[in-house]
């Protein structure tokens, strides 16, 4: 049985910051699909965030980042 995995992508004229492109497939990388959807509506719901490592410039910090190992982290929506 093939198991659906979640993955990202934008059109060309989708503007985000490749930084910010980066951290959010890697917080959905090798997620199940469905997981990844129940993931995606609590970052909107602000349950949870999406932990930012790299390019953490002007991102606020968050307690929520702490089960990643990150202290920085935002919301989306």
């Amino acid at each position: 049985m093939r198991e659906v995995a979640a993955a990202l992508r934008g059109k060309p004229y989708v503007r985000v910051m490749c930084g910010h492109g980066r951290l959010t497939a890697a917080a959905f990388a090798g997620l199940k699909l469905t997981k990844a959807y129940h993931y995606l509506g609590d970052v909107k719901e602000h349950k949870q965030v999406i932990p930012f490592r790299r390019f953490s410039g002007g991102v606020g910090r968050a307690s929520q980042a702490k089960q990643f190992g990150a202290t920085q982290g935002t919301f989306f929506g």
